[in-house]
């Protein structure tokens, strides 16, 4: 059994190390203004454009269908390259619950509007726990045709870049 990569993968790696030395050198990218959150909106959609960042998302909602290696490789690829994607990473994660737990519904909208460079958030982080889901302790409850939100976050990364916030 071969543990290198393919073909394609290693053609994905190359395409990825020639678009961040052209497209995100250092003064290149002007979108990221006063924010300067590391997350150009431009580029992530130009990244979307090539298939890339749904590089994980099945084809059916617009991504390219790959695999976790392929997500590795393109995560390794744009941090040496310095893409400024920040948001891509929780987006990732929020991707992956959605395509675990979601409804069809909510992939439908939620995984293409990922694979189409936007992005996504989740509100996991609250003072006791720090990121320990399994110590979280707000919770959610039925009050008629309503829910209620019940407990404290103390950050959410990137929700302000964010179309959606899983909780």
């Amino acid at each position: 059994m071969s543990l290198g990569l393919s073909d394609e993968q290693r053609d994905f790696v190359r395409a990825l190390r020639e678009f961040c030395e052209r497209e995100c050198a250092e003064g290149r990218v002007t979108d990221l203004g006063e924010r300067d959150d590391h997350h150009s909106e431009t580029i992530a959609r130009r990244m979307a454009e090539l298939g890339w960042y749904g590089v994980t998302v099945p084809e059916r909602y617009g991504g390219s269908g790959g695999s976790f290696v392929d997500a590795a490789l393109f995560l390794e690829e744009t941090g040496r390259g310095r893409a400024p994607i920040g948001a891509y990473g929780v987006s990732l994660i929020v991707a992956g619950a959605l395509m675990r737990f979601g409804s069809e519904a909510q992939r439908a909208e939620h995984l293409s509007h990922f694979a189409a460079g936007g992005s996504l958030a989740i509100a996991m982080s609250e003072p006791e726990a720090g990121s320990d889901v399994g110590a979280l302790r707000a919770r959610a409850r039925r009050d008629g045709d309503e829910w209620v939100l019940d407990g404290v976050k103390t950050w959410c990364s990137y929700a302000h870049r964010a179309s959606h916030i899983l909780i």
